[in-house]
């Protein structure tokens, strides 16, 4: 799943479905805060500490599993930043597991991320460690081709999902 950030929260943008018959899908369209699991937090790692705290205000439990505490949320910033990924289980949906990189414009600005989710019962804690290289390789050759562009996109340049239907 491809999301970019619109304002407060994040968009989805694309996404490849599974064959598999239990799946989780998100919605071309479909808007989420960025404090809301891993593909929000490799964006909001990105954003100035002032723009962070005050979308971490808004903090409200998805789940159970939702990180509400906004200093352990920061702590998890910092690492997306030095790792480059950010994991998830339960956090938005119950049941779902998530791997997220950030897509980063040349100036070292994640303004989207690109996501695998699915069941915890098929993507549980080792599967999903298993996944992390190949969601990092995804999004740096993203990030790669961005800075092959003779203009570096702003967010309102972006296409809007819509586009995408």
């Amino acid at each position: 799943t491809l999301y970019k950030r619109s304002g407060r929260v994040r968009v989805c943008y694309e996404q490849l479905v599974t064959s598999q018959r239990l799946k989780q899908s998100a919605y071309i369209g479909d808007e989420v805060p960025l404090w809301v699991a891993s593909p929000g937090r490799c964006i909001l790692a990105y954003l100035s500490g002032e723009e962070v705290d005050d979308i971490l205000s808004e903090i409200r439990p998805y789940t159970k599993n939702t990180i509400c505490d906004p200093s352990r949320v920061k702590k998890l910033l910092e690492e997306v930043r030095k790792s480059r990924y950010a994991v998830s289980f339960s956090e938005r949906d119950e049941g779902v597991a998530s791997v997220s990189s950030p897509i980063l414009d040349p100036r070292g600005k994640g303004f989207a991320c690109i996501t695998i989710s699915g069941p915890e019962i098929r993507f549980d804690k080792d599967k999903v460690r298993q996944m992390i290289p190949e969601v990092i390789r995804a999004a740096e050759k993203i990030s790669s081709a961005i800075t092959c562009l003779d203009h570096i996109p702003e967010s309102q340049d972006l296409p809007g999902p819509a586009q995408f239907s």
